[in-house]
């Protein structure tokens, strides 16, 4: 008999164990932890890690692709630039010509228009004997030498400066470079702007300028193919091959889009003097990574979440 008393004694321990262990899952409520970890009555295998977790995890995936197309439509739409004057000494495509304030190098002569002129007449004109330097200065048969300047629209450029090293295989990163791109390629071609692709891992890769649509389908049919991930990382060499395109054209404005996956450090010196030289302005998109140093350099600064699909 005395075998019974242990067995009841075991059973009422277990019964109010059970009780106890009920109680604290009401009062506590359900678990803070989501996805499940997989214990309990959903162990490995339950419904609820293949269904509720499977569930879950679409849903990250989809709010992430929410996420990486927004930051490219937020990206695409901040490409503005202000309309300013380019003026040239030198006739320039599209441009029009009007007298300069100053001497420059585009000289011609005209009649002048009235006495007050009579500073600039030809010395030709000067050395005539008085009966007739005075009949020509009164109906301003005279010439006078004219400077011409040439004003048009300033050229506007975005430097989009990529990274396509090896690491950019990783995480679909290329292929939201690419779509980014892409987007940004219309965009200039849609509001008169130039747009100039520097493709850069530890070297110059390519650079390709868009200057209107056919240009612009040219590149757009060969992107995979020109970001191709393989190499190194060097974004010193590709941000001062930026400056230096933006200082040899001489636009209007430029505006320097930086994308990398954060794995390179930079030249902060280098970068700051040259930007403030220049008047550029840089916007660093660090995906599936992160730099201070950029950050700080930047005058936009996004980093994207990428490890995940």
């Amino acid at each position: 008999m005395e075998w019974l008393v242990y067995l009841a004694a075991a059973a009422a321990a277990a019964a109010i164990g059970w009780l106890l262990a009920k109680r604290k899952a009401k009062r506590d409520g359900p678990s803070s932890e989501y996805p499940p970890n997989g214990t309990g009555e959903n162990g490995p295998g339950g419904d609820l890690s293949g269904g509720e977790e499977g569930e879950y995890r679409n849903k990250r995936s989809g709010d992430l692709r929410l996420r990486k197309n927004e930051l490219i439509r937020r990206l695409v739409d901040s490409i503005r630039f202000v309309e300013t004057e380019r003026v040239s000494d030198v006739p320039i495509p599209g441009s029009e010509p009007r007298e300069s304030m100053y001497p420059v190098r585009d000289i011609s002569m005209r009649p002048m228009r009235g006495i007050q002129e009579w500073r600039r007449m030809s010395p030709t004109a000067q050395l005539l004997p008085d009966e007739q330097f005075y009949a020509g200065l009164a109906v301003n048969s005279h010439l006078v030498k004219e400077y011409r300047q040439y004003v048009g629209k300033a050229a506007n450029a975005l430097i989009a400066v990529v990274d396509a090293s090896g690491s950019m295989e990783e995480f679909g990163r290329v292929e939201w470079a690419i779509s980014l791109v892409d987007q940004l390629i219309g965009r200039c071609v849609k509001i008169g702007a130039e747009m100039i692709l520097i493709v850069y891992t530890d070297t110059i890769r390519e650079v390709s300028e868009v200057t209107d649509q056919q240009s612009a389908d040219k590149l757009r049919g060969r992107l995979a193919r020109a970001l191709h991930p393989l190499g190194g990382t060097d974004i010193n060499h590709a941000l001062a091959e930026a400056f230096r395109i933006a200082e040899e054209k001489g636009f209007g404005e430029s505006k320097i889009l930086l994308v990398t996956d954060g794995t390179a450090g930079v030249n902060g010196k280098m970068v700051s003097g040259r930007l403030k030289e220049l008047n550029c302005t840089l916007h660093t998109v660090c995906i599936g990574g992160d730099l201070e140093d950029l950050r700080k350099l930047s005058s936009q600064y996004d980093s994207l979440e990428m490890n995940e699909d």
